[in-house]
């Protein structure tokens, strides 16, 4: 096992909350990322759940952020 740190991830509320827009806003562009023709910068999930809802490092949001 090694010493690095796990990352803290999130879901969409926890996105939501870092970004200060509605869980439905992040749902959203979470969907247009999945399109084959879409150039966003929002980071992509590092892991998902076993029903399949992704996990973003909250880290990685708060950069994309500003914050």
């Amino acid at each position: 096992m090694t010493n690095d740190k796990l990352p803290i991830v999130g879901g969409y509320q926890d996105v939501a909350n870092i970004l200060g827009v509605t869980r439905g806003a992040v749902y959203d562009r979470w969907k247009r990322m999945q399109s084959p023709n879409s150039r966003s910068d929002f980071p992509h999930p590092v892991a998902f759940t076993p029903s399949g809802q992704p996990l973003w490092d909250l880290n990685e949001i708060r950069k994309y952020a500003g914050k």
